[in-house]
């Protein structure tokens, strides 16, 4: 009897491999230039031989973009396999419809919109830390999601790393999963994620960061700049590598280039923060000299698991000219308490709840809200451009 009682199972088994999902979790990721380019990622338990896009606007005909040779992971808790499509000549500021392909397979019509290459007003959505709760970050992705639906305005995420508690298939299918909540049912808007790594998807521990995103500023390295239109440039950066060397010296040519080109908003964004509200400072504390030096608008991290926006910081006090750090990640991952620390005191702010941040920048002031997961409004401030 036990014999065949299993039998139905394997069967069941077979079958859900046989009819396996060829385009699952399909993602828009943007890295270096989104105002022309950005990368299509999705996966599947199955591999396939052919996986494609069509894209197209209201004033163009169909492009189609063919998939890299999908890669397989694997570890103990299976196999996936992922695709990377690599979009090149897009415009600028532009709506644009995709399908995807996989082995006859075609999939919903998906809309996303690139950055512009003007001084346009546009809002980002800032949050870090999704982790151990995917049931909250899929809450909050749907809030994402939902904001995105009813204002144009909100162009991309930008996510400060700990997707997951591991960089493993278990724990990577739910983040997954609650991610796809940010692509709204009605409008299929894909929302780009502008990833930053963080320590628990550290390379030294598996490549599924790396394969997720399509390996953004280089395998092993992480490092890139976001060119989010011509006023606004986010320095993305790695706390789980050393910041002398490669690092620091990526950085100085960074935001030399955005001294040169005049950038009105220039922000650096790495997971583990410098001045935390609830850790030890990361050795990125080594860098905030460039971050002052250069006069950064905004830094953003995660890590610590609570709302924290500084007191502008310059030279270890509190000073009008001085850096504000924000963030410290609220997607799902447990809160904490915040400790007493001088540089979070009013006029900063510091508290503990499940949120994200949202960011309108404009050629007159960024505009920050930090919205708590019933939709209130938790902590808000108004930045004016610097005299560099």
């Amino acid at each position: 009897m036990r014999f065949i009682n299993i039998i139905p199972l394997l069967l069941t088994a077979c079958l859900s491999s046989l009819y396996a999902e060829p385009i699952e979790h399909l993602r828009l990721v943007w890295i270096e230039k989104p105002s022309t380019e950005a990368m299509i990622i999705w996966d599947s338990s199955a591999v396939t031989k052919k996986d494609s896009i069509e894209v197209w606007h209201e004033k163009s005909e169909k492009k189609t973009f063919e998939a890299t040779p999908a890669k397989k992971y694997t570890d103990k808790n299976g196999e996936y396999f992922y695709r990377h499509i690599k979009m090149t000549g897009l415009l600028p500021g532009t709506t644009y419809q995709m399908k995807a392909m996989s082995d006859g397979v075609v999939s919903r019509t998906y809309q996303f919109r690139t950055a512009p290459a003007d001084d346009a007003a546009f809002k980002l959505v800032y949050v870090g830390d999704s982790r151990t709760r995917p049931k909250i970050a899929k809450q909050i992705s749907a809030q994402i999601g939902e904001m995105a639906h009813k204002d144009e305005e909100i162009l991309a995420v930008i996510h400060g790393g700990d997707f997951a508690n591991s960089p493993n298939l278990k724990n990577w299918k739910p983040w997954l999963d609650a991610w796809d909540s940010t692509t709204h049912p009605e409008s299929g808007r894909l929302l780009p994620i502008i990833p930053v790594v963080g320590n628990h998807e550290s390379p030294k521990r598996s490549p599924m960061y790396g394969e997720a995103y399509g390996f953004p500023g280089g395998k092993d390295r992480y490092l890139y700049s976001c060119d989010l239109s011509p006023i606004v440039r986010i320095a993305v950066l790695n706390s789980e590598m050393p910041s002398t060397g490669p690092q620091e010296a990526f950085l100085k040519e960074t935001l030399e280039t955005y001294k040169k080109d005049k950038v009105l908003w220039q922000l650096a964004a790495f997971h583990r923060p410098v001045y935390p509200a609830v850790k030890k400072p990361s050795g990125l504390k080594r860098l905030v000299p460039l971050f002052e030096e250069y006069l950064l608008d905004l830094v953003l991290e995660s890590d610590g698991h609570c709302i924290k926006r500084t007191v502008p910081i310059l030279a270890e006090k509190q000073h009008p000219e001085g850096v504000v750090y924000l963030g410290e990640g609220g997607y799902g991952a447990p809160q904490r308490n915040t400790k007493d620390q001088w540089y979070l005191k009013k006029p900063g702010f510091a508290s503990k709840g499940d949120h994200s941040m949202l960011l309108r920048f404009s050629k007159d002031e960024i505009q920050y809200h930090t919205i708590g997961i019933d939709g209130k409004i938790l902590d808000k401030a108004t930045f004016s451009p610097r005299e560099r």
